[in-house]
């Protein structure tokens, strides 16, 4: 039996990440400890983790036409992903800020919206094992699409 391609589907986003010495209550404040930059999102990292297995990989997102999504575009370009399918669109790319707090609890906050990434268009084949990481409602289609072309899906991180 040939290897299998596996196709990741989800978000790629910029992350901001801030490291704070607790979760603020509401209204309340807490203080930055240490911050950086960097290429992120679930999918995208899950994408190039699975590549950098070996694995013949190919990744289903979406960038903006901004400075952060060309710089997006590049991390993947240069990454062991095998297959790129990026709709770029017209705005900003996703950004999000990542809360870290000492114990490694993390919490998510969108600064900007990104758009959804979607199979139309990718050359599926029924060897082919499409994984949506983290599971929305609007990637029904997209599993219908993966299931009649006789892929294996596998939904949420959870099935990983």
């Amino acid at each position: 039996m040939s290897a299998r391609r596996v196709w990741v589907v989800g978000g790629t986003a910029w992350d901001t990440v801030l490291h704070v010495d607790g979760f603020p209550t509401p209204g309340g404040y807490t203080r930055g400890l240490r911050r950086f930059e960097r290429p992120g999102g679930t999918a995208a990292n899950v994408a190039q983790a699975v590549a950098s297995s070996g694995v013949e990989t190919g990744f289903v997102t979406t960038l903006g036409d901004d400075e952060r999504g060309e710089s997006l575009m590049r991390t993947l370009a240069a990454s062991h992903l095998a297959h790129l399918a990026i709709a770029r669109y017209e705005g900003e790319s996703e950004h999000v800020l990542v809360l870290v707090e000492g114990d490694g609890d993390r919490t998510i906050i969108g600064l900007t919206s990104g758009r959804d990434a979607h199979l139309d268009g990718v050359p599926l084949d029924p060897s082919d094992i499409v994984v949506f990481v983290t599971w929305r409602e609007i990637y029904r289609n997209d599993l219908t699409l993966a299931t009649d072309a006789g892929c294996t899906t596998i939904v949420g991180l959870g099935a990983l």
